[in-house]
């Protein structure tokens, strides 16, 4: 018979087994915002990932740094979900998890907005020289060979996205208020690209371009 009363301690508080790797900057602030009703627990796995009994016992695993020991899932008999922070899968065996019918979540978009914001920042840097003429500031210069580059404007320009995923579409959501004209490649067509008048077209057309 199973322990009825077990399985609804289980499920008013679930066990979250936090997995790092060393020292996490992020463990008092994930503390401070855990729901009343978790019971955290961290696994340094560079050094404890033989702890079984702490592994067999968590409901749920989180990762920040999305890597995540084949010792560890193998030892995760009762894990409901598996919780990446990072945008990607590739710190994790897909093929134990498949295996053992775990799921996983991965917080993929979580910084495409900052990652999109910086692409635009280099791209305006580079067509007007700013880190150049930034240089030659600080150190008092009035450097006529920078003056005489050739420096482009972003408006009305062609722009080349290679791949249109959150990043890639934010991006070109950004470079709507800059009338370009927008070409992207990916391996599939995206809509929200298309949506937003981006052509999509092969790797050696956009480089062309």
């Amino acid at each position: 018979m199973p322990n009825d009363n077990k399985n609804k301690t289980r499920i008013i508080m679930p066990k979250v087994l936090l997995i790092t790797e060393g020292s996490l900057p992020l463990l008092e602030l994930t503390e401070k915002l855990k729901p009343n009703n978790w019971d955290l627990i961290t696994l340094d796995q560079k050094q404890n990932s033989r702890d079984i009994d702490l592994i067999q016992e968590a409901d749920f695993l989180l990762s920040f740094s999305g890597k995540i020991h084949d010792e560890i899932l193998l030892n995760a008999k009762n894990i409901r979900l598996i919780q990446l922070c990072s945008a990607g899968f590739d710190g994790i065996n897909k093929k134990i998890t498949s295996d053992m019918n775990i799921p996983i979540a991965n917080n993929g978009g979580a910084n495409s907005i900052p990652v999109a914001e910086f692409t635009m920042t280099l791209m305006l840097s580079t067509i007007r020289h700013i880190v150049d003429a930034d240089n030659n500031t600080r150190q008092g210069l009035w450097d006529s060979k920078l003056q005489s580059k050739k420096s482009y404007e972003l408006f009305g320009s062609t722009v080349g996205i290679i791949g249109a995923g959150k990043i890639g579409t934010r991006v070109i959501e950004m470079l709507q208020g800059f009338n370009t004209n927008i070409l992207y490649t990916d391996i599939v067509t995206s809509t929200k690209a298309e949506s937003l008048d981006a052509k999509k077209v092969s790797m050696e057309y956009l480089l062309k371009k």
